[in-house]
């Protein structure tokens, strides 16, 4: 309040000598006698005439005396054009004002020359009271490191050297946004009466929030400093593209779990993230000291891309950093390049046979095959592609499916026992406390024969063992059927049964014996046709 007081009582002098010495002068209204006066007082002999004619004009009687009037102004005319502005207005009239401003100004400038530091201040204090400037006795103090941009969470210790004799305690006051000014008392480091300055210093354990300080010792107080705290810089919802080579005719994956790049020769990689506040950017370190520095988006986010090859084989990584150079390194991940090996393929049916194709090769099959069995034989990385060729004679029935059925030889209630001594057949299509019933399909055979199974069959108790040790049996997880896939497994002589709550698969004739019979004047037959 006392430099806002200083600037008060500044304006106020500056304001009261404007209106007095020119505002005032300048809007005065002089009379004709006022003017007389003047003139008499600068030009003595024109005071007789001018007198007259001012007492004449003031009387209002002209017509008498006209001729008097004309020759007395003839002559004021001469006279006055004898009168010179320049004359008028020298130096003298202005000397006094020239003598106070020139004592003014050479106290001024004495002070400067003697005290040019603390004149500074205190003109600046007083004439600018928002300006943050140090008082006329702190420059013996010496802060560091005043004005600072620090990252969130970390320390921060505030020095100060004290030089001149001054008090041997020294205060922060501390000021966050929007509160109220702390003062802590500063701890001193140097030794009482040790030569030099004396030392003082703060700490601050973790500064996560902005705030100003100010230091004072004795009656020196310096100005405010500003601690501005920001983030670390980072990124988030990174994302990886990998565009494989056009020869795939694979579309690009991106996958977002993982920072390792995984991908055939020549891909083109492209890592994505969001930036954690603006002004952050960063590079991506490639083996070789490769930079590839980031390309900033419409929407804010930040690009890397770079071609895979074997220069860049290894591993990763992230740096990102901000306008205060402020760094943080993110992620480091590996760089496996898979090799392009020309594909394998075995075909089981109707009889083996091993080949291997060139890269970008193609293999003409003759083949049927359904959707579900290529892509469990091939685990979802096989890809059919069909071109029409042509027309040839009728070479019998297509083989629809290779593999038979484990059927149920009993009515009941499926048992974990019995299941397990199932599974060892082939795959289950049922778990453990389901009613079954005689010709259900219980399973797959992965031989081409039916098998007649009792997955009903109860362990035989006995004085050692329990009907709870058959928690110990373990099961393989029950495949369970759509509509659509239970269509597409069965055979001539199965069925599907479909009801609102399960869909069942069985045989069209549910006698085990009398479908083993059947089975085998089938197999008679063919081999009759076979022979003939």
């Amino acid at each position: 309040w006392v430099r806002w007081l200083l600037w008060a009582c500044c304006v106020g002098a500056t304001v009261a000598v404007a209106w007095f010495a020119l505002i005032k002068p300048l809007r005065r209204k002089f009379t004709a006698a006022e003017i007389a006066a003047l003139i008499e007082r600068n030009h003595p002999e024109l005071e007789e005439r001018l007198s007259t004619v001012v007492e004449l004009a003031q009387a209002g009687d002209l017509t008498s005396s006209s001729r008097l009037m004309e020759e007395i102004t003839k002559d004021a005319v001469k006279d006055v054009q004898t009168v010179s502005p320049r004359k008028e207005f020298t130096g003298r009239t202005v000397k006094p004002r020239f003598i106070a401003a020139a004592i003014a100004v050479g106290i001024l400038a004495l002070l400067f020359a003697a005290f040019p530091d603390a004149t500074l201040r205190l003109a600046m204090r007083a004439l600018v009271p928002a300006a943050e400037v140090d008082n006329i006795y702190a420059s013996s103090l010496k802060v560091t490191p005043g004005d600072k941009v620090m990252l969130e969470g970390t320390p921060l210790t505030l020095g100060l050297a004290v030089s001149g004799g001054f008090p041997s305690r020294a205060f922060v006051r501390t000021r966050f946004d929007g509160k109220r000014e702390a003062v802590e008392r500063m701890v001193r480091e140097s030794e009482e009466g040790a030569e030099g300055p004396a030392i003082y210093s703060f700490s601050y354990p973790r500064v996560t929030k902005s705030f100003n300080y100010r230091v004072s010792c004795g009656s020196a107080l310096t100005r405010a400093y500003r601690v501005e705290v920001v983030p670390e810089p980072r990124y988030s919802g990174r994302s990886i593209e990998v565009r494989h080579p056009e020869y795939t005719g694979r579309k690009p994956d991106t996958y977002t779990n993982s920072a390792s790049i995984v991908g055939l020769e020549g891909s083109k990689i492209t890592v994505s993230a969001k930036p954690s506040r603006p002004g952050v950017t960063g590079a991506l370190t490639l083996p070789g000291d490769v930079t590839v520095p980031a390309v900033e988006s419409e929407d804010g986010r930040l690009s890397f891309s770079f071609d895979l090859t074997k220069a860049v084989e290894g591993g990763w990584s992230s740096t990102v950093w901000d306008s205060n150079g402020f760094s943080n390194q993110i992620d480091t991940a590996s760089i496996t390049i898979v090799k392009d090996t020309p594909p394998e393929v075995k075909l089981s049916a109707p009889e083996a046979l091993e080949l291997k194709l060139p890269v970008n090769g193609s293999l003409p099959i003759e083949f049927n095959s359904y959707r579900s069995e290529f892509l469990t034989a091939t685990h979802g990385e096989g890809v059919i592609n069909t071109i029409f060729d042509g027309y040839a004679p009728y070479r019998g029935e297509i083989a629809m499916k290779f593999t038979g059925s484990l059927v149920a030889s009993a009515d009941g209630e499926t048992t974990r026992y019995g299941l397990y001594k199932v599974q060892e057949r082939g795959q289950l299509f049922v778990g453990p406390q389901t009613q079954v019933y005689e010709g259900m399909i219980v399973g797959e055979n992965p031989k081409n024969d039916d098998i007649a199974v009792n997955p009903c069959q109860k362990k035989q108790l006995t004085a050692i063992r329990s009907a709870g040790a058959d928690e110990k049996l373990l099961l393989t997880p029950a495949k369970i059927f759509t509509l659509e896939e239970a269509i597409e497994y069965i055979t001539d002589d199965d069925l599907i049964e479909v009801t609102p709550k399960s869909i069942r698969l069985r045989k069209k004739t549910l006698n085990t014996e009398q479908r083993m019979k059947e089975m085998m004047r089938k197999r008679r037959e063919m081999e009759a046709q076979k022979k003939g």
